[in-house]
């Protein structure tokens, strides 16, 4: 028993890992993602684009570009999923937020911005449906982005063709929305919102981010929490000096307390938060293909991309003093790769990870739907050397 040997009894979820890796035997894509299964042409959904997992863990929502929906079950130990139903009361959308217990989920639909209700089942109920120009209603055009404050007040969108963003004023126990205000590029004062296509919110609640593909920048917001109202502060872009990687900002993660935003688009790019102003630092640019899907584990430090055009997920530590990006991984389609590829990655697009940071799951303009097992452990692990685990991720 050379474990108990070196290090003295394991701790049960380890223990429970290797369990589970014995009995599933999954196939060992990468250092840090282990394949577990491919699921393929068995919903309505077309384009994979989003997904959520619910608190419970047993439920995933997946969510198609040009078609609805599906329910899965999901093993809360293995990840593996099992479909249950297709949704066709979802329509098409870009993205969809949450907030914690997971309860409602969010997402802009062309010209509308939609709110499910999700039961414990996993059943969908469509609750409201707020339309662009409709009862005041404004900043909605050709919808991309969403997210929901961590307090769960507010709810943010941003629009592509209205070159916007929009505030709406959220009811907890119900989670209906109001609309409360937008902000347009057109705006005396506001810059940075042209072709806007993400948005994200600080942890502590404090601003929002907005990530613009033609103006090639991200545009920084202070936010009220009282009234969910945004303030204009700044913005920051390619154009300015010794920036770069902020071309069709499609993506924005703040993870752990939002020390740094991690941009992903033409390029993936990190950048250095003051959280009492809100502004924004270049620290460093990866050139990439392109990232149609970004994921950060709730766990580690790791951060995923999904480069639909290489046809590969790839994964990223991140320094937790400098912010900065090592790839430490990455896993391939057996297009690319026959003998050490994974099935269902050609097209890859959407990139989710469950909340208990245990499973990732990677959708693809294929209509598949790939899960993996987030490993505990990196790079040049062996039996008996603990000096790879990384303690945040158990």
């Amino acid at each position: 028993m050379p474990f108990l040997e070196r290090k003295g009894e394991l701790k049960p979820k380890i223990l429970l890992l290797f369990l589970i890796l014995s009995v599933a035997g999954l196939g060992v894509a990468g250092d840090y993602l282990s394949y577990v299964e491919t699921h393929t042409d068995e919903t309505s959904a077309d384009y994979f684009s989003d997904g959520d997992v619910n608190a419970a863990g047993n439920i995933l929502t997946a969510f198609g570009i040009w078609g609805d929906g599906a329910t899965f079950s999901r093993n809360t130990d293995t990840g593996e999923l099992t479909w249950v139903e297709d949704l066709s009361v979802l329509s098409s959308g870009f993205d969809v937020a949450t907030v914690p217990p997971g309860r409602f989920l969010y997402m802009p639909d062309g010209n509308f911005l939609r709110v499910f209700d999700r039961a414990p089942n996993g059943s969908i109920s469509l609750i409201q449906t707020l339309e662009d120009g409709v009862d005041g209603v404004d900043g909605l055009a050709d919808g991309r982005g969403v997210c929901v404050a961590p307090d769960g007040t507010s709810v943010y969108t941003v629009a592509n063709s209205d070159d916007a963003v929009a505030v709406f004023s959220r009811d907890v126990a119900t989670g209906l929305l109001t609309f409360v205000e937008a902000h347009f590029d057109t705006d005396s004062g506001v810059d940075g919102l042209d072709g806007a296509l993400s948005v994200a919110i600080s942890p502590d609640g404090a601003y929002v981010y907005v990530g613009a593909a033609t103006d090639d920048a991200i545009s920084i917001f202070s936010r009220n929490a009282t009234n969910s109202s945004l303030s204009y502060v700044g913005m920051i872009s390619n154009s300015d000096s010794g920036v770069s990687g902020l071309g069709y900002v499609k993506h924005m993660i703040l993870p752990g307390v939002g020390t740094y935003l991690y941009a992903a688009g033409a390029g993936l790019t990190v950048l250095a938060r003051d959280a009492s102003t809100g502004a924004l630092s270049f620290v460093e640019t990866h050139p990439i293909s392109f990232a149609y899907g970004m994921a950060a584990d709730p766990k580690s430090t790791r951060i995923f991309v999904s480069l639909q055009i290489d046809d590969s997920i790839k994964a990223y530590e991140a320094d937790p003093g400098t912010g900065m990006l090592t790839e430490v991984d990455e896993v391939v389609d057996v297009g690319v790769d026959a003998s050490n590829g994974v099935p269902g990655l050609d097209g890859v697009c959407a990139l989710w990870a469950s909340h208990d940071g245990a499973s990732l799951y990677a959708g693809s303009e294929n209509d598949t739907l790939v899960v993996f097992s987030i490993g505990i452990f990196g790079g040049d692990f062996e039996d008996g050397d603990f000096s790879e685990w990384d303690s945040a991720s158990n």
